[in-house]
């Protein structure tokens, strides 16, 4: 599931389809955490405490141009494309979980933001392990979609090596947008934003960096987290709702998929407990029907979700 974007990286012909495509209202800088590594921020403004939005693994903060939008009536919202990706420095180093973390701060040091919430979805997941157990005194809570594992057990785990990779259809060989479109809603969800589509198809450096980051991942101290916690999880039924385009497959390629499928299940639900056994106070939070990324698939469920609990721990109108 965290490596599957990899195969998008080399999808030929793509990234120009999209130029004159209607971009999200967001304002884009640049932040430089050292002297050869700067990243994009996105911000959609608002008022009140900060919110910072940390995509995945193979993706920009532009996965979240159709999701983040909506909670600037109470917060300022950003997102942050990690470096090797998208518009950011892709540099050959600092992948580990200290210095992606470090990255993060730096860019809210640039913003004068004292504490944050974090909103992180899949592998960002490792760095809301980091930022909460490590530098509480920046966060105000912490939101995962569909992330809270401890990654760095997850990839030793033999179960979850054997999951991988997934069987999916191929990509379209078009470079028209609607075939993308129809794809990318059976791989990821609904409604990918078309400046994400852009950084998929474009970014052939993500496909070097999913060893880096693997090893890279700290063990989560999951003890040492105290701040508000909240993690949404997908809670598919069967393999055909986590990956709809199964029926598209050959006989052998669905039996593979659904062992994957199960392999997957079992580990998730052990993280899950050891999460819910190790950080005091976690509330989680089970999606049924849910893909791995929530956000597109179930917005409206995650939105409300994430306004109760936020409404719950940010009681004061501006944090920064």
């Amino acid at each position: 599931m965290l490596r599957k974007l990899l195969a998008l990286a080399f999808v030929p012909g793509l990234a120009t389809s999209f130029a004159q495509a209607p971009r999200a209202s967001h304002h884009v800088s640049f932040v430089s955490v050292s002297p050869t590594v700067r990243l994009e921020v996105l911000d959609w403004g608002g008022r009140g405490p900060a919110l910072v939005f940390l995509g995945g693994f193979g993706n920009t903060g532009h996965v979240f141009d159709a999701f983040a939008p909506q909670f600037s009536d109470r917060y300022h919202v950003f997102a942050i494309t990690r470096r090797g990706f998208g518009a950011s420095s892709r540099p050959p180093t600092g992948y580990d979980g200290g210095t992606l973390t470090l990255d993060i701060l730096t860019v809210l040091d640039s913003l004068d933001i004292r504490r944050a919430i974090f909103v992180g979805h899949s592998f960002a997941g490792s760095e809301l392990g980091v930022l909460g157990a490590y530098h509480a005194e920046r966060v105000t809570a912490l939101v995962y979609l569909d992330a809270s594992y401890d990654f760095a057990h997850l990839y030793g785990d033999p179960r979850w090596q054997r999951a991988f990779p997934i069987p999916r259809p191929p990509a379209p060989t078009t470079s028209e947008l609607p075939a993308l479109r129809r794809w990318l809603t059976d791989v990821m969800g609904p409604a990918v934003p078309d400046d994400e589509i852009r950084n998929l198809t474009s970014n052939g450096a993500a496909a070097g960096l999913d060893t880096l980051l693997q090893r890279g991942a700290y063990p989560t101290a999951l003890s040492r987290i105290t701040t508000p916690v909240v993690a949404f999880w997908a809670a598919p039924r069967s393999a055909q709702e986590w990956y709809p385009y199964r029926g598209a497959l050959d006989s052998l390629e669905r039996t593979r998929l659904d062992q994957s499928f199960e392999d997957q299940m079992t580990v998730r639900r052990e993280h899950i407990q050891t999460f819910m056994d190790h950080v005091r106070g976690a509330r989680v939070v089970r999606i049924a029907g849910g893909r791995h990324y929530l956000f597109l698939t179930h917005p409206r469920q995650i939105a409300d979700g994430m306004r109760a609990f936020l409404t719950s721990v940010t009681p004061q109108p501006n944090e920064r």
